[in-house]
């Protein structure tokens, strides 16, 4: 998929702005889509060659709607703060962040420490998704020791839809957003995931096996559809760069 990024708009509330959008023309989609980037920006995904005179008017025609839907979203997200010198949880180990502003863009984490080196937050995801492998190798490897079923590669993914999924090559694909998770929820997704090289379905000895090794994943399933559907990833401020100072449309109520 093709993706075109145009300048932002901004939903207000009489002068003070409340939302930016982001418009995204992709080539693969047929209606207009809305999701959550950050707590003030979401993405409008739209088809390819929509006229932008149509994109405001829709925008314009549906304000209230939109506000609706974002603050819906908000309501079901999960935000996970990333600031300079500040720590942060993951898989219930606590580590510092810190970042540099350089043109390198690179991640290493030593000990308790996570040290990015960054230009913009538009590689930010790329630099978590390094992160992750990092940190999930030795995660899944120890899971699949503890419980006896071997794998054959992982991979790290931005998954839209689900937290990971197996193949019939027994390999194992993990949303990198996994690391933010405590550490139970997480070793759900990776046991879950290492019983389906076992059982490739979702028949009752799938997750006969599943309960096994997690008694009580329904309680861990619970807690991830209701706490951790959506995981947004809040960079630090001074590292944000996405205002453009001219053609910002205005909404407002």
């Amino acid at each position: 998929m093709f993706i075109f990024y145009i300048p932002y708009f901004i939903i207000s509330y009489m002068s003070n702005p409340v939302y930016k959008i982001a418009v995204v023309r992709a080539v693969r989609i047929r209606n207009i889509t809305l999701r959550l980037l950050q707590k003030d920006l979401v993405e409008l995904k739209v088809p390819k060659r929509t006229p932008h005179k149509h994109i405001q008017d829709w925008i314009e025609k549906n304000r209230q709607e939109i506000i609706q839907s974002i603050n819906t979203l908000t309501s079901k997200s999960y935000f996970v703060h990333l600031e300079n010198n500040q720590p942060i949880q993951m898989l219930d180990n606590q580590y510092t962040c810190l970042f540099k502003y350089s043109q390198r863009n690179k991640v290493n984490i030593r000990h308790n420490l996570i040290m990015f080196e960054i230009n913009d937050t538009s590689n930010l995801s790329k630099l978590i998704k390094k992160l992750a492998k990092k940190v999930l190798i030795n995660f899944v490897e120890n899971i699949s020791k503890e419980i006896d079923i071997s794998f054959n590669k992982l991979y790290i993914k931005d998954n839209v839809s689900n937290w990971g999924s197996c193949s019939s090559k027994k390999n194992i694909n993990l949303n990198y957003k996994i690391i933010f998770l405590p550490k139970d929820p997480a070793k759900y997704i990776v046991v879950h995931e290492l019983c389906h090289i076992v059982h490739m379905n979702h028949s009752p000895n799938f997750w006969n096996l599943v309960e096994k090794f997690m008694p009580n994943y329904k309680l861990i399933r619970k807690t991830l559809r209701n706490k951790y559907r959506n995981i947004i990833i809040q960079p630090p401020q001074e590292f944000i760069n996405v205002d453009k100072t001219e053609n910002i449309y205005k909404i407002y109520s």
